[in-house]
């Protein structure tokens, strides 16, 4: 027997198997890893190394040389074997998205797709020349003739090409980027050589066209920034002074959770139409998903904020204009507070002419839920009664951990402060429902107390009795606070 004839065989006999061990070892391990290596020594496993071995062996040990269809056949079958391993090796070092390890390579859709067709046309080409004979000189020229035929068949599709590689070449935006192409903000989230996906908020999937993108003008929200700019306009009447409508609408946006304060939101004049005026409204977020959400928040805000401080919000079709005064809502009249006032216990003591001077005087304003009412460590400017809805009082505790220490209902009240001027409140009180308030301002609340000393009394206990429970909540115990607080729960009745 010829020396090489018996080196091939026993590298055959022993190297097959034990190369088959081996990969399929490293295929377990990396399996357990979820190592993206795994597709890649499965198909050369299973693939690759049976049709070389044969391949080997017929050409070794059996000694064929001719170009007998046979050993073409196989020998298409190994590079056709080598085209898949090679492909998934690429899919294992290059990736177009999120990176499993820190050795891939990140590299855009179109361009992965690119090179893998560019291998397979290398690998076909070859086979094509040198294991069938066939002349590429004729099969070139052949395409050359039919080229204008299939450019104009394919016309939109080369279009799409064109257009994917220029778009991948100058990078408008990028997987991940939130954009606007004309009327539709979407996320992109897949790019290929014929089109681009993107997803809207409500989870739309759009498909656009290469082609048709490149002619669009895009709007990319989330590329040079670490933040999203967001605008949107309102209208408020030419009764409302712009410097005080700015300040409550700047107010409106920083006490909404989530919009950044560097940059600092943006409120300005836009414009003077027929019956209105136009103001601008720009804040900034870090998630532009979140957006909308935020937006919404905001103007549910200014509706209540422009309740609150008798703000005019034009109707498109007509406008009603104050003369002189403050406007009182219809729905509550000075009577139908004045009636209110007399059926809380703790104004039993006042007469009714007490009774109906501060009717006279009371604001009733609105809140939404969210809102803040008041704020721990600041002055309460007025003592509210409650119409309607529910407000929730917290404190923070010796953990800096907010804690709730009261829920209050119609018929409760709050910003007791009021009645201590300088005194800062030891409680915020955030909206849970939407409220409705009764505001009485410090020099309503002052003629309270110099007008009934039993209310007086009665006052100076609650607000004792509302320290205690914020002391308790707050983990800092008083010699005269209960042992046990009720939930934490303070009425306002006294």
């Amino acid at each position: 027997m010829e020396p090489s004839l018996l080196f091939w065989g026993l590298a055959l006999i022993t190297g097959v198997p034990i190369l088959t061990l081996v990969l399929g070892e490293g295929i377990e391990r990396l399996e357990r890893q979820r190592n993206p290596l795994v597709p890649f020594l499965r198909r050369a496993r299973t693939y690759l190394l049976p049709t070389v071995a044969l391949l080997l062996v017929l050409k070794t040990i059996v000694s064929l040389s001719e170009p007998i269809l046979l050993l073409r056949l196989l020998e298409t079958g190994v590079w056709l074997a080598a085209s898949l391993t090679l492909l998934a090796l690429m899919s294992s070092l290059f990736a177009t998205g999120e990176k499993a390890r820190r050795w891939q390579v990140p590299v855009p859709n179109l361009f992965f797709q690119f090179v893998r067709a560019l291998a397979i046309l290398i690998v076909a080409g070859y086979v094509m020349a040198t294991i069938w004979g066939v002349d590429l000189s004729n099969v070139a020229a052949a395409l050359g003739v039919g080229s204008l035929v299939i450019a104009l068949a394919l016309q939109d599709t080369l279009s799409n090409l064109v257009s994917g590689f220029l778009l991948l070449f100058s990078k408008p935006f990028k997987i991940g980027d939130w954009i606007q192409l004309g009327d539709i903000e979407a996320e992109v989230i897949g790019q290929d050589w014929r089109a681009v996906r993107l997803q809207t908020i409500t989870g739309h999937l759009i498909t656009v066209p290469n082609g048709v993108l490149s002619q669009e003008t895009v709007y990319n929200f989330t590329l040079l920034n670490p933040w999203t700019w967001r605008e949107f306009f309102v209208r408020f009447s030419y009764n409302d002074p712009p410097n005080r409508v700015k300040q409550i609408l700047l107010a409106a946006m920083r006490a909404t959770e989530g919009v950044l304060t560097d940059p600092e939101p943006l409120v300005f004049v836009e414009s003077y139409e027929d019956s209105y005026i136009t103001y601008y409204m720009g804040y900034a977020l870090k998630e532009f998903a979140d957006s909308y959400d935020l937006t919404d928040e905001i103007k549910s805000r200014i509706y209540y904020a422009a309740k609150r401080h008798q703000l005019t919000i034009p109707f498109p079709t007509q406008m009603q204009y104050r003369v002189e005064g403050r406007p009182r809502l219809a729905e509550l009249s000075v009577s139908d507070i004045s009636q209110f006032l007399r059926s809380l216990a703790y104004f039993s003591f006042l007469t009714l002419d007490t009774i109906e001077s501060l009717a006279q005087t009371a604001i009733v304003e609105y809140y939404g839920q969210g809102d803040r009412v008041i704020h721990m460590g600041e002055p309460n400017e007025y003592f509210y009664l409650i119409l309607a809805g529910t407000v929730q009082l917290t404190v923070l505790d010796l953990s800096d951990r907010t804690q709730a220490v009261a829920q209050l209902k119609r018929g409760d009240c709050f910003g007791e402060m009021a009645f201590l001027p300088g005194e800062p409140s030891p409680v915020s009180g955030r909206v849970l429902d939407d409220l409705t308030v009764i505001a009485l301002d410090r020099s309503a609340v002052t003629q309270l107390v110099e007008a009934s000393p039993k209310f007086a009394l009665e006052i100076n206990q609650f607000i004792e009795e509302r320290k205690r429970a914020v002391q308790i909540t707050k983990g800092v115990a008083t010699q005269d606070s209960p042992a046990t607080p009720t939930n934490g729960e303070v009425t306002a009745s006294f």
